[in-house]
């Protein structure tokens, strides 16, 4: 699966994803984008899942949205994420375009 992190999401998630292709929105050079616009460049760049920690995207944005599936991981502090890897990956691996869910932690 192709999946885009969102900026506030730490580094060694990715480690955990290697049977993925996994890029970040700011080595793409979509930092600064807005929630919006993250999504439909996700989706038009052939990414089907964005994975972020940003609590508001879901109200602002509408979702779910039929193009990319979203994934909300919260907090996104590493040891949180690092002791509940499994159940991410696990999440991850079963997520669909058009899909949205919560991880809270």
């Amino acid at each position: 699966m192709r999946i885009l992190f969102d900026n506030g999401m730490p580094n060694g998630l990715r480690d955990y994803l290697a049977h993925h292709e996994v890029e970040f929105s700011r080595d793409l050079g979509w930092a600064m984008l807005s929630n919006g616009m993250l999504l439909q460049q996700g989706a038009e760049s052939g990414y089907e899942l964005l994975i972020t920690n940003d609590t508001r995207m879901a109200r602002e944005q509408g979702l779910p949205r039929p193009d990319i599936g979203v994934l909300l991981i919260w907090p996104n502090r590493w040891r949180t994420i690092e002791e509940n890897v499994n159940r991410i990956i696990a999440t991850i691996d079963t997520m669909q375009p058009g899909q949205y869910r919560e991880l809270r932690f």
